[in-house]
C-alpha cells in the first residue's frame, strides 16, 4: 500500500512538473504575442506614411 502511495505521489509531481512548464510556456507566448499585437498598428502606419495611402484601412 505504502509503494503504491509513493508511486502516485510521483506521478502526481511529474504531472505538476509539466503543467507549470506549459503556463510558463503559455505565459511566454501571450506576451510575444501581445508585442506583436502591439506593434502592427505602428508598422502599418509607417508604412503607410512612406507608401501614400497604399497601406490604409
Amino acid at each position: 500500500m505504502l509503494n503504491q502511495i509513493v508511486r502516485l505521489q510521483v506521478v502526481i509531481e511529474i504531472i505538476s512538473n509539466q503543467t507549470t512548464r506549459s503556463l510558463e510556456f503559455l505565459s511566454c507566448k501571450q506576451t510575444r504575442n501581445k508585442a506583436v499585437i502591439y506593434q502592427t498598428p505602428m508598422v502599418l502606419d509607417c508604412l503607410n506614411r512612406r507608401g501614400g495611402d497604399l497601406w490604409k484601412i
